[in-house]
């Protein structure tokens, strides 16, 4: 009795050790990066912090048991045919408890998330570990705003760059989208491009058509603002949203989406027309215009200015002529 005691206490000691040292390998990143978030907190001020799953967006895989199953069903065979010598037993357990260890903490769900922190101060971001040891996890990246001056987001990334020259590469949720560029504004960081390339996985179809409506009134605001030239003028406008095929839906392929700006004579007949892109896709990849709040506005004038302004040297030139 006391020799079975005896194996029993050593297998549990192997199975401790056995554990405790998969947690040393695959384990600690989590305490890891915690800590490296907790000194950075310390020296500047914290605007968000992000998981990002990079391998399983959107989709939840049940975990599988196989490999559990077949060590457990190795060990029972390994103990059965040694019975009677302990040390190979406890050795059994040790390497099977070693292999538990690993799957429990090296494919553990928090192995795939990257964390990506903004901060008035720098970006800071821990790649997804992957399931690779402490030492071989890849270096965590931190760069301050200073070495930055611009962003653009593509696919399912947000590209930071100095000049043409990328810096930094993350992922992000698309709940983020909206928070993500409001904290880049509010910290000056400047958008490399008019429009977004954006994976169509990680946006909401409700929030285009929102932005669609936002965008339309806008227009109308601002249109209303030329009031004087387009009586001089003698012109009546026509402006709205236009799809391709009535009833598109954005994540098609090859939908499209634009303002469409016409300007009307007495007649009815059209003297300028024009369109501003809203929204592209090919593939999996959608063009967005990117332009929001002040941006939007100055881009819609720009562009509006422009149609007017085209009908007004035409009448200029005719004059001339």
């Amino acid at each position: 009795m006391s020799e079975i005691l005896s194996t029993l206490g050593g297998c549990l000691v192997a199975a401790a050790a056995a554990f405790l040292l998969s947690y040393l390998i695959w384990g600690t990143y989590p305490w890891w990066k915690t800590r490296v978030i907790r000194n950075l907190r310390k020296q500047e001020r914290v605007k968000l912090i992000s998981d990002v799953n990079t391998r399983l967006e959107g989709y939840q895989i049940a975990p599988n048991p196989v490999t559990q199953w077949v060590t457990l069903c190795l060990l029972v065979v390994w103990i059965v045919i040694l019975y009677d010598q302990p040390k190979w037993i406890e050795f059994g357990v040790l390497v099977a408890s070693f292999l538990w260890g690993r799957q429990m903490y090296g494919r553990a769900p928090w192995q795939k998330y990257q964390t990506f922190v903004l901060t008035d101060k720098s970006v800071l971001v821990f790649a997804a570990s992957g399931g690779q040891t402490l030492w071989n996890v890849e270096p965590r990246q931190h760069v301050s705003w200073s070495e930055i001056d611009s962003y653009r987001y593509e696919g399912g990334y947000v590209q930071f760059f100095r000049a043409e020259q990328q810096k930094l590469q993350v992922e992000y949720n698309a709940r983020d989208f909206e928070k993500i560029r409001d904290l880049l504004s509010s910290l000056n960081v400047k958008r490399g491009e008019p429009s977004d390339r954006i994976w169509l996985g990680q946006f909401d179809e409700t929030y285009f058509y929102r932005l669609e409506d936002e965008l339309t009134e806008m227009g109308w605001n601002l249109i209303d603002l030329y009031r004087k030239e387009l009586d001089e003028l003698d012109l009546q406008v026509e402006f709205g949203v236009i799809r391709n095929v009535a009833g598109d839906r954005l994540h098609e392929e090859y939908s499209r989406s634009w303002l469409q700006l016409n300007l009307l004579d007495e007649a009815g007949e059209q003297k300028a027309s024009s369109m501003l892109p809203l929204w592209q896709s090919s593939g999996n990849i959608g063009h967005l215009i990117g332009a929001r709040g002040q941006d939007a506005v100055d881009h819609l004038q720009k562009w509006i200015g422009s149609v007017i302004g085209e009908v007004q040297e035409q009448r200029e030139e005719v004059v001339l002529s």
